[in-house]
């Protein structure tokens, strides 16, 4: 028996989303930091900024009204142990 104490990986993720009329939202993109994520969130913001051009969002072209804000969202994910992820290297798996 081990006596190295068995602890959860967690894991953040930064989700940047627009919330748009109605509800909805759609995903920009994910990064594993808050500094990529406002970067991401700005560049959006930017490229909206006094446009009517409709951008094209993972499939969707999306009406600029419509878009209510950006949202930088965090997520944590447990990901399993350390002694479970030591288990799996030493396997070669």
């Amino acid at each position: 028996m081990s006596t190295t104490e068995d602890t959860w990986a967690e894991e953040r993720l930064y989700r940047v989303v627009l919330n748009m009329d109605g509800g909805d939202w759609v995903e920009i993109d994910s990064f594993h930091s808050e500094p990529e994520a406002e970067a991401c969130a700005k560049e959006m913001a930017d490229r909206l900024a006094g446009t009517t051009e409709w951008p094209r969002i993972r499939g969707r072209w999306l009406r600029p009204d419509t878009i209510t804000s950006i949202e930088i969202a965090e997520r944590r994910r447990y990901g399993g142990s350390q002694a479970r992820a030591n288990a799996f290297d030493a396997n070669g798996s």
